[in-house]
């Protein structure tokens, strides 16, 4: 399967890729299948094993649920770079972003899953509609725990992602963003505000898509 996100104007590629199904449940809904992403030129830019679950009753049956996804690096797929863990809590209802994730936790371990180094909480307040970035996260909350005690929060952000590279090594990844820090006590103090520009990403390796 191999699937092409357009703009609303015709011909203009913003993502490219190959799915890959391995496994079905007796219900017909996929739980296993791995991804390859391009950028527009043709550039392996991401390879991922993803393992699904879903909601079986309630406002979300039939919707994903969970997702383990396994990340290797392009450049050598033998190596996996990250291994996460995304619980999705709930999805918009109606409206533009109808259908899309609205709540999520994200929870990522070390490559061989066996230590968990990080656990968030996601809400996506809003994607854009449109344009080159078309589908992708505008602005989101981000709550950040501590891995080991996750009653005991220690980052509480709001960020807005002003642009997404295009095309190249760094396709779709963030290139300029505004991130507001708040007191993880009193979300109304803000602490900090900045406006980041990523000028580059690695590519592969085990620090494949990490900031550089």
């Amino acid at each position: 399967q191999k699937t092409l996100s357009e703009r609303c104007v015709v011909e203009t590629v913003i993502d490219d890729q190959v799915i890959t199904i391995t496994a079905y449940d007796g219900k017909g809904r996929i739980v296993q299948e791995r991804i390859a992403t391009y950028a527009p030129n043709g550039m392996s830019i991401s390879i991922q094993g993803i393992s699904l679950t879903y909601y079986d009753e309630g406002p979300y049956a039939g919707n994903v649920h969970e997702q383990h996804i396994i990340s290797y690096d392009p450049k050598n797929t033998s190596t996996i770079i990250d291994n996460q863990v995304i619980e999705i809590e709930s999805y918009y209802s109606g409206g533009n972003d109808d259908g899309k994730a609205h709540v999520q936790k994200i929870t990522t371990f070390n490559p061989n899953g066996t230590i968990k180094i990080d656990a968030q909480k996601i809400e996506i307040e809003s994607y854009y509609q449109g344009g080159k970035n078309n589908g992708k996260v505008h602005i989101q909350k981000v709550i950040t725990y501590n891995p080991t005690n996750e009653s005991d929060i220690v980052d509480a952000q709001k960020i807005e992602i002003k642009d997404y590279y295009y095309d190249g090594q760094d396709h779709g990844n963030v290139h300029i963003q505004k991130v507001t820090t708040y007191n993880p006590k009193d979300e109304s103090i803000v602490v900090d505000e900045q406006e980041l520009e990523i000028e580059d990403y690695y590519y592969g390796g085990q620090n494949h898509g990490k900031v550089h």
